[in-house]
């Protein structure tokens, strides 16, 4: 057992782990503490800017509506007479005189030329308006005939909205009391969702036709009008239990009947509800636009795994190469509990490339250099297409225990929804209905065609682990025993490649050189010129004879000869 020290540093090993934890901890729950706090008070400085905005920019309003407008000018009363004056208006003589009567034909108050009156009786709107700079035109008692004539006569009586004029061409703007008055009072609209739920309906509406033509389409099951994707939006927006028991209840009131006493999402559900069975056709009608990918994926699976089942168990190329591994292993565990052994569980496959060589190989590399080695081509056939690896990779890609129970879902699915369409069909002929309830039948026929199928796959599946001799009480699943396989099988075919590529460099020839024999001499590398100066300046020169060795040259040198270089 353990001694007394190692006891004593383990406790204090945890000890120190569970301090370490509890400080980690702490300080995440700091920081989030932290963060929470700066949320809240920037949540609380954006609703002090926005009431700060919307105050100011109410007192804007306000001075505006109190600005006096610059058209309105103020009539100024008459001034008082001049001390030493009287009152009324004098002739000739000192003081002011009365004013001269305006010329006719001249400048006055009138508008138009020539001094016509007016015909148009005065207006006074009710709030000061913008200008229309226009030149008016005043037509004479007795004029000649012009359009304007036949619209005095005739046209004189159009009528427009003066309330609507005031409100758009209003030189200070309109005020909230005008706006009041000019502008018609909206109804308030009933709503009953959230605002999320609100906005989720807002989003469906808006993929969708209009909504007499949606309703319309729902109660017909028209697939022209509402395709599978729409169909699955509209399913995943229908209203819960709790939603329709609101709205029953809400417009159980006769005063909210009325098509415009409720918002559009409201508006939409409220008429929905209306349908005749409309939870039951629509999820009917997603259960059929879903059951051909569900068939067709379920089919694909059963013949993927049957067909991986009949590879692995008629394979003479996987006895093979477990017949190899068997005659390894018992070599290498001889003189053992473990040799001398009849066969061995599957999960060694993955084992072979984790025991290392000393030249750095694993055991499946001597594996497969030897079954290459007797049979060159026996590997390389399994990674054909329609063959094991194939097989098996296909197979492992379905889990088939998800796989059955979702097939058992739908049995069970397809089977309540076809007895509430009899009933449904009995008490009233409706057409869809009963269009529907047919293709139900159809589905549920189809669904327990691929129970049978996967009952048989089942029995197979157990076969196989017999075959390999795997012990039931494990229950191994069909993924982890294709996986298992499927990751073997890829260790095999890398370490082929690997092989494959040694024995291609080992019969590879070298490269044979561009120059010819005479010249590959004559170039050296530096190091090698660098010693042959070198051994060249150490090694003595031999002594001249005194017939060939030429005069000696006379020189300043002592002796009077010129030393040798």
């Amino acid at each position: 057992g353990p001694s007394a020290a190692e006891i004593a540093a383990a406790l204090q090993f945890a000890a120190e782990k569970a301090k370490a934890e509890k400080a980690a901890a702490e300080k995440a729950a700091a920081e989030k503490a932290a963060a929470g706090k700066a949320a809240v008070e920037k949540a609380a400085a954006e609703k002090a800017a926005a009431e700060k905005a919307a105050a100011e920019k109410a007192a804007e309003g306000k001075a505006a509506e109190k600005m006096p407008n610059k058209n309105d000018r103020p009539q100024r009363s008459p001034s008082p007479p001049k001390k030493g004056t009287k009152g009324g208006p004098k002739g000739k003589g000192k003081g002011v005189g009365a004013a001269p009567a305006p010329k006719a034909g001249g400048k006055g108050n009138q508008p138009g030329s020539k001094g016509n009156q007016p015909r148009k009786a005065e207006v006074f709107p009710k709030v000061p308006l913008k200008r229309l700079f226009w030149t008016p035109l005043s037509l004479a008692a007795t004029s000649a005939s012009c359009i304007w004539e036949k619209i005095d006569r005739q046209l004189e009586n159009t009528s427009f909205d003066e309330n609507e004029l005031e409100a758009l061409f209003s030189e200070a703007g309109i005020t909230s009391e005008r706006r009041s008055v000019c502008e018609k009072p909206k109804v308030a609209k009933r709503r009953l969702f959230e605002e999320q739920r609100r906005r989720q309906i807002w989003f469906m509406l808006a993929l969708m036709p209009e909504q007499a033509v949606l309703l319309r389409a729902i109660e017909t099951t028209d697939e022209t009008v509402l395709p599978p994707e729409k169909v699955e939006l509209l399913l995943a927006n229908l209203p819960s239990a709790e939603e329709e028991a609101t709205l029953r209840a809400a417009t159980a009131d006769p005063s909210s009947q009325a098509t415009d006493a409720w918002d559009e999402p409201e508006g939409f559900m409220i008429n929905l509800l209306a349908v005749p069975s409309y939870q039951l056709r629509i999820r009917v009608w997603g259960f059929l636009n879903s059951m051909e990918h569900t068939v067709v994926r379920m089919t694909e699976a059963t013949d993927d795994c049957r067909k991986a089942v009949s590879c692995l168990s008629g394979s003479a190329r996987i006895e093979k190469l477990l017949a190899l591994i068997l005659r390894v292993g018992n070599y290498l565990n001889s003189g053992t509990p473990r040799g001398r052994a009849d066969g061995f569980d599957l999960d060694t496959l993955s084992k072979l490339i984790q025991l290392k060589a000393s030249q750095e190989q694993t055991l499946l590399d001597f594996v497969i250099t030897q079954l290459d080695r007797d049979c060159p081509q026996m590997i390389r056939e399994m990674y054909e297409p329609c063959c094991e690896f194939e097989a098996v990779r296909s197979a492992q890609r379905h889990n088939m225990s998800d796989l059955k129970e979702e097939l058992c879902t739908l049995i069970a699915q397809a089977t309540g929804y076809l007895q509430q369409l009899e009933s449904c069909c009995a008490a009233s002929s409706d057409g869809p209905l009963l269009r529907q309830k047919d293709q139900i039948g159809q589905q549920l026929e189809s669904l327990k065609g691929i129970r049978c199928a996967f009952d048989e796959w089942s029995t197979d599946f157990a076969r196989l682990c017999a075959w390999f001799h795997i012990d039931p009480r494990k229950r191994t699943t069909s993924e982890a025993f294709f996986g298992l396989w499927d990751g073997f099988l890829s260790d095999v075919r890398k370490t082929l490649d690997a092989v494959e590529r040694r024995r291609a460099a080992l019969h590879t020839p070298k490269r044979a050189s561009t120059l010819p024999r005479s010249r590959r001499g004559s170039l050296q590398s530096p190091d090698k010129i660098r010693r042959a100066a070198t051994i060249q300046l150490l090694t003595p020169e031999p002594a001249e004879s005194s017939t060939n060795s030429p005069a000696p040259v006379a020189s300043n040198a002592p002796g009077g000869l010129r030393p040798r270089a």
